[in-house]
């Protein structure tokens, strides 16, 4: 299977390092047979792109800190115009391999983590209610960064993103720059409603 050098970087975005829930540090390939999936979270967002390309099917987890060396070996502009060749072997003696290439000559092989990922389709929200929620600035700051490595944008360029907003349920999020990306995020609990304050009323 074929994964872009900037698929790979922006969907590694929403994986912790070293988060006690050890399936979770790394991103998700998932091959379905008719489209590739990466997948990552860390509980509170995810980042999810479809790659529509047929490979065999199969799953495995690939370290963040095996995608953070993987990327770091592609040094040049042009070289992250081209795509890294990634292969699952789920019938190793040892138990499954992730041989990953590129054309700049790099190639691993690498033990994906071992564990079960969470089942990612059944936390994308599939409608929204329009509640307004509140949620976590920097966990909203990863759809932008990813919006803006998809994007491939050069400062001062914006990067934008569409939060659906959902009330106390997951929201779902979208990026300007990339249809095959979608995102979820969780809604920050405030407690109260937080009205406007008085200072703010002064000025008006």
């Amino acid at each position: 299977m074929q994964i872009p050098y900037k698929v790979l970087k922006a969907v590694s975005l929403f994986a912790p390092v070293d988060d006690v829930r050890y399936y979770l540090n790394g991103v998700l390939i998932d091959s379905t047979g008719t489209d590739v999936r990466l997948v990552a979270t860390n509980g509170h967002v995810l980042g999810l792109y479809r790659l529509e390309q047929e490979a065999p099917a199969a799953q495995a987890i690939l370290s963040i800190k095996d995608v953070k060396m993987l990327l770091g070996t592609v040094k040049r502009a042009t070289e992250k115009d081209l795509p890294f060749d990634v292969e699952i072997r789920t019938e190793e003696p040892g138990g499954p391999m992730i041989t990953v290439k590129h054309p700049n000559g790099i190639a691993v092989t690498v033990r994906p983590i071992e564990g079960t990922f969470p089942k990612y389709s059944r936390v994308l929200p599939t409608n929204a209610s329009g509640d307004v929620a509140q949620f976590n600035p920097e966990y909203l700051d990863l759809f932008a960064q990813a919006d803006r490595v998809l994007g491939e944008l050069k400062r001062p360029n914006t990067p934008f993103v569409y939060v659906h907003h959902n009330g106390a349920a997951s929201a779902l999020v979208e990026c300007q720059h990339d249809d095959a990306f979608v995102g979820v995020i969780m809604p920050q609990a405030i407690g109260p409603v937080h009205k406007p304050s008085e200072m703010a009323a002064g000025l008006t």
